[in-house]
């Protein structure tokens, strides 16, 4: 069997985090089809989508870095030229924030190999080959180091070691590529959008543009931007932007023959169609909505699931999502009751006094319940 696939079709039909950031352990016996995230502030939803991510890139060192410099995770160290240049802390990505030598991080399915693991690990105990690329100053390299593993492989990367000359050149190469050497053999990462908590920029709505095939997907981005509308759009397209910016923006073309900013409708029109066009960039992998409620009106709710749960069938796609909000969670719950062919699982995070994560799931059947007699499960 493929490590990227599992038995049931989907890549994470559950979850397991060890010592990931805020997440000093939490299982989650069961993921749907789409998934809801409730929980409150500071329990850690949106660290659950960061480990998703992470899982989906394979440990990729570009991925670490951007959930990083995402939570503004940077420090400001001297670079070459007299300057000042802000690097990532990669001590924030383990449990606690202060890691020792073997202190570990894990994220994957509950069962299997294929799980991302990271390791800090001593030079000495690393194989002169594997060294051999990071040795860019006189003698050996004495620096901690970090070990990204996914499954039965891995890779080494000297990433403590700020005042060392190969530290700049080797975190950019990661950001350009998933490998650090043309020759290191990684399995493929899987497709990965995230959405939110804000609206997606330019650049980004124009990229998921690109990626829409004409035909029924364009069609439900125009349904989607219809709901928030009242039917008034008529045609989408992506066009040149300003001088200043040279990001390409998208525009609507009104009943009325006018082309309007699509942003000039509100953020309720840019969240949905932000979200209908990314189910094509995330065809056959994850979609990862953070504050899935944002900018969605309490009465548009069940239809906006309604969307999601066709969609994320449509384009075979694992959405999680993360929510505050109890409008967000009944329209969820009318949309996954009404869905007889996608699974939809809702799970509250609880903290108990040992700091571990709790995950208690809801079924399709206790949400609908819960939708029709205003049961509080946030």
């Amino acid at each position: 069997m493929s490590e990227q696939m599992t038995t049931d079709g989907l890549h994470l039909p559950s979850l397991s985090i060890r010592g990931f950031r805020g997440i000093p352990r939490l299982d989650v016996e069961r993921l749907g089809r789409v998934t809801l995230l409730t929980g409150r502030n500071g329990v850690g939803k949106t660290t659950v989508l960061d480990a998703v991510r992470l899982y989906a890139e394979r440990g990729s060192l570009f991925a670490l870095h951007e959930i990083l410099a995402r939570h503004e995770e940077l420090e400001t160290w001297p670079d070459d030229d007299d300057g000042w240049d802000e690097r990532p802390v990669f001590e924030a990505l383990f449990s606690g924030r202060h890691p020792e030598m073997h202190s570990s991080f894990a994220v994957g399915p509950e069962s299997g190999e294929a799980r991302v693991c990271v390791t800090i690990v001593a030079p000495d105990k690393i194989s002169r080959d594997q060294l051999l690329p990071f040795e860019s100053r006189s003698g050996p390299f004495d620096s901690p180091i970090l070990q990204i593993a996914f499954g039965q492989h891995q890779q080494f990367v000297p990433v403590f070691d700020k005042l060392d000359p190969a530290y700049e050149p080797l975190i950019l190469s990661g950001r350009r590529s998933r490998h650090l050497f043309p020759g290191l053999e990684w399995p493929d990462s899987v497709a990965c959008v995230a959405l939110g908590p804000g609206l997606p920029s330019n650049r980004q709505a124009a990229a998921h543009w690109d990626d829409l095939a004409a035909g029924p997907r364009e069609e439900l981005a125009l349904g989607a931007l219809q709901l928030a509308c009242a039917g008034t759009i008529v045609r989408i397209a992506a066009v040149a932007g300003s001088a200043r910016t040279r990001d390409r923006r998208i525009v609507v073309g009104l009943a009325d023959g006018e082309r309007v900013p699509l942003r000039s409708l509100g953020d309720g029109a840019a969240r949905l169609f932000g979200l209908t066009i990314a189910f094509s960039s995330a065809a056959g992998g994850f979609l990862l909505i953070d504050e899935a409620e944002n900018g969605i009106h309490h009465s548009l709710q069940t239809d906006y699931w309604r969307l999601v749960f066709q969609a994320a069938r449509d384009n075979d796609v694992q959405v999680l999502a993360t929510t505050h909000s109890w409008d967000c969670v009944e329209g969820f719950a009318r949309a996954a009751s009404e869905d007889e062919q996608s699974e939809g699982v809702a799970i509250r995070l609880e903290r108990g006094d040992d700091g571990d994560l709790r995950a208690v799931e809801y079924s399709e059947d206790t949400l609908r319940v819960a939708a029709e007699r205003g049961i509080e499960i946030r």
